[in-house]
């Protein structure tokens, strides 16, 4: 179990899948029919939150046994949201971990080319 916290102390409990890992940065939503399972590993995302909100995700095929409802946050309340306060940091909190322990950090301000590219030039 998780909690995802914004910056304006708004929180939406549910389950984590994935990394189970607390995690901060920027809350970003990815709103198309097909390429969300693109999306999971697309450098852009790099460090980001990354909200799923189209209502139909599965229809092609995550490789996952579980349903996505199953995993408890309402995320049209947390699109409304981002659309009435615009960017928000957001924290991933797992279970047991003291919120406040883990400050807001906004990945924006990292130097994220280095960490999604290559360091050696590979031949394909």
């Amino acid at each position: 179990c998780g909690t995802l916290i914004l910056e304006d102390d708004s929180e939406f409990h549910g389950f984590v899948f994935g990394a189970s890992t607390n995690a901060t940065d920027e809350v970003v939503s990815q709103t198309g029919i097909v390429g969300y399972v693109e999306s999971l590993t697309d450098p852009s995302y790099c460090g980001e939150i990354l909200v799923l909100i189209f209502p139909l995700i599965g229809n092609y095929g995550v490789p996952d046994e579980k349903a996505v409802d199953d995993f408890g946050i309402d995320t049209r309340m947390l699109t409304k949201k981002r659309r009435e306060h615009g960017t928000m940091l957001g924290k991933i909190v797992m279970k047991g971990t003291d919120p406040i322990s883990i400050p807001f950090q906004d990945q924006n301000k990292a130097n994220l080319m280095m960490q999604v590219s290559f360091q050696v030039s590979k031949l394909f």
